[in-house]
């Protein structure tokens, strides 16, 4: 099992993240068990 399945295996709760661009930038919404619930892209 490779350390990013690990990891996500932990998750016990919502997680939200922001990867921020130049030019655009993500927002993302996951649930405990990794699904994406929600993806949100802006300038």
């Amino acid at each position: 099992m490779d350390k990013q399945k690990k990891r996500m295996d932990r998750m016990n709760g919502f997680v939200a993240g922001t990867d921020l661009g130049v030019k655009e930038s993500v927002a993302t919404y996951m649930a405990p068990g990794g699904d994406v619930r929600e993806r949100l892209s802006f300038r």
